[in-house]
């Protein structure tokens, strides 16, 4: 297994609206070609400028910094979309981001970006992607 970590992202005083793009290099020993999992984990994500009961939601692209609102979820570089009910107090997401990722993974860092949508504002106390491959004996 290998864990990414990319941090925090704005807070409940001041959330961001826009993107949050961060970049990390995976350990050499980690085989791309012999992906068998792989989830990605949202801690503590919360949103401004949505209503208590109202639909939120995110994307996740690899390896496209310049994605934003306007890119869409059907594009090769959207591994993920999340989306929950807005109860009022920040909660985590996780998904099995596995196929999507194999597609795109490429060679070198790990660009992610985490895009809010329809105007919400958000926060975040970490991101990070847990990578398994098959060893070798």
């Amino acid at each position: 297994m290998y864990d990414l970590r990319y941090g925090s992202g704005g807070s409940e005083t001041a959330p961001i609206s826009e993107p949050f793009k961060a970049a990390q290099s995976p350990d050499s020993r980690l085989n791309r070609k012999k992906l068998y999992r792989v989830v990605v984990r949202l801690s503590g994500i919360g949103f401004a400028g949505v209503e208590i009961g109202g639909t939120v939601r995110v994307r996740l692209f690899m390896n496209k910094p310049a994605a934003n609102a306007l890119t869409a979820g059907d594009d090769p570089c959207c591994v993920a979309e999340c989306g929950c009910i807005w109860e009022g107090k920040p909660i985590t997401l996780i998904q099995d981001i596995t196929e999507k990722t194999r597609a795109v993974i490429g060679r070198g860092d790990i660009i992610l970006s985490v895009v809010p949508l329809g105007g919400a504002k958000m926060w975040f106390k970490g991101l990070y992607w847990a990578l398994f491959d098959k060893a070798e004996f």
